[in-house]
């Protein structure tokens, strides 16, 4: 496949591109679904229940610790990017198990 410049892309690479992209739009729609523009703590226990179904399994006595360590400025509220990394990383930890 070409593109501007002649620049090649592999078909598999664009398929990981595409999988990637429709991650984080779940991933967005969850966020949106729980939290709007930030996450609290309890929000957060919402979105973890949810993402059981996705197979990211953490024990309800872990939650407080991991919201810490995800919230990187302390604001007590998860923005998108703090949350949608740690659930790429969850999901991708998932699949290497």
């Amino acid at each position: 496949m070409k593109f501007v410049n002649n620049a090649e892309i592999k078909k598999d690479s664009l398929r990981y591109l595409l999988l990637y992209t429709r991650m984080l739009v779940e991933i967005w729609i969850l966020f949106l679904d729980i939290g709007l523009e930030t996450m609290d703590s309890k929000e957060f226990d919402e979105a973890v229940a949810r993402l059981h179904c996705w197979g990211i399994k953490i024990q309800p006595e872990n939650r407080k610790k991991l919201f810490k360590l995800i919230d990187r400025d302390n604001s007590l509220q998860l923005n998108f990017i703090e949350f949608s990394d740690f659930v790429v990383k969850m999901l991708f930890e998932s699949l290497n198990e």
